[in-house]
């Protein structure tokens, strides 16, 4: 729980009256807390008031803005496609949670890419060659991906047409193409009766499916995207940009996590809870599947998605070692599953540890990296910072 001050204590640290401390609340900058005792008097998250302080710092020094925008600071590409706010991830102005109970992955698609909360028009599928998911299968899901998408590239003659009409037919033919090489097959049906009819042959997780799709499409400027963003910003085709994303998305600090979170739950299922997780903290290489920065109170998609995988007919042991390490981590480190916990807890109630973890978030997430690839191109600059040099002194003749 983060810690809270006084109306007093808020001022004073900010250096404002209390009267300018209660704008700065109704403005939205700063949060009150009510109290558990009968007095009315709120109290304020010190997290807020050390960011107001800090962003108060930035001001007197533009060149720390620069530096600090690349480790979660600063934002610094406009965007109109997602928002991260006190906690909450929201698509054009839509949360995501509602969007993931009340909709489907297609009309959120729709969402991303063009603003109307509907799916797009259908385009003619690219078909692979025969035989190419059955002869790609000994690859790992991303560079499996990135092969099809070079093959996509070579037969699409329309991915050299930037205009955003035809980026929106690449993108879905992308898309097809991605789901082609999970599946064996071409389709036009929804992307979750795809992967459910592949995975379990039938259509029982057809809808936890669907909203792991749309809780893992988008992020705001995860490195992934902007590495879309980068290559479309350079006039790469949509296909190339793709892949530079996939790229980015195989290190293990991004979705790489899933593998490692379901080792986690493996050594759980066979040494139980404590040992696992002993056996993984003496090895200081962190807990994967738990904590955010971006989410301080918890992953509202963890959340979501946790909530609806128990009441799934999860197997008993994968649903109690679940359970207890979410409760073991919260009670000893005060630290919450993360979407890629879910998504990893997901991918062995579909019977496909792993894989299927990392084909869900790697297809949802294209749907966002298209929305960029879209934003990017309009916008049109080349995304070219500057470096901060910090090394040997100039040597001048």
């Amino acid at each position: 729980m983060s810690s809270t001050l006084t109306a007093e204590e808020a001022a004073r640290l900010l250096g404002i009256s209390r009267a300018t401390l209660y704008s700065y609340v109704s403005r939205g900058m700063l949060r009150s807390v009510e109290q558990a005792s009968n007095t009315r008097e709120k109290r304020y998250l010190k997290e807020d008031i050390d960011k107001l302080l800090t962003q108060k710092e930035q001001r007197k020094n533009p060149a720390e803005v620069v530096r600090s925008a690349l480790h979660f600071g600063t934002p610094m590409l406009d965007t109109s496609i997602s928002l991260l706010r006190e906690g909450q991830l929201f698509y054009r102005g839509q949360e995501v949670v509602h969007l993931a109970q009340n909709h489907t992955f297609e009309e959120v698609m729709g969402l991303l890419w063009t603003g109307e909360l509907a799916p797009l028009p259908e385009v003619t599928p690219l078909k692979l060659p025969d035989g190419f998911a059955e002869n790609t299968r000994h690859l790992k899901v991303l560079p499996q991906y990135q092969r099809a998408l070079l093959e996509a590239q070579a037969q699409d003659l329309g991915a050299l047409n930037l205009k955003t009409p035809s980026l929106l037919k690449t993108g879905q033919k992308a898309l097809g193409v991605l789901a082609q090489t999970t599946t064996g097959w071409a389709s036009q049906a929804a992307l979750s009766v795809q992967l459910c009819l592949h995975w379990t042959h039938g259509l029982e997780n057809q809808r936890l499916v669907d909203q792991a799709l749309i809780l893992c499409a988008e992020h705001e400027l995860n490195i992934s995207a902007f590495s879309v963003r980068c290559a479309v910003s350079a006039s790469s085709d949509l296909y190339a940009a793709l892949i530079a994303g996939l790229s980015a998305l195989q290190g293990r600090k991004h979705g790489g996590m899933v593998p490692a979170v379901d080792r986690l739950l493996q050594e759980g299922l066979h040494s139980g809870v404590k040992p696992a997780l002993h056996h993984l903290l003496s090895e200081k290489t962190g807990l994967p599947g738990f904590s955010h920065p971006l989410y301080p109170q918890g992953d509202p998609r963890a959340r979501f998605l946790w909530e609806r995988l128990q009441a799934a007919p999860l197997d008993p042991q994968l649903r109690a070692v679940s359970t207890e390490l979410q409760e073991t981590v919260w009670q000893e480190l005060e630290e919450h599953p993360n979407i890629d916990f879910a998504l990893a807890v997901l991918a062995r109630h579909l019977g496909h540890p792993v894989k299927a973890g990392m084909t869900l978030f790697a297809l949802g997430r294209t749907a966002g990296w298209v929305a960029h690839a879209i934003e990017q191109h309009q916008d049109g600059r080349l995304i070219r910072p500057r470096a901060n040099y910090v090394g040997l002194p100039v040597q001048s003749d």
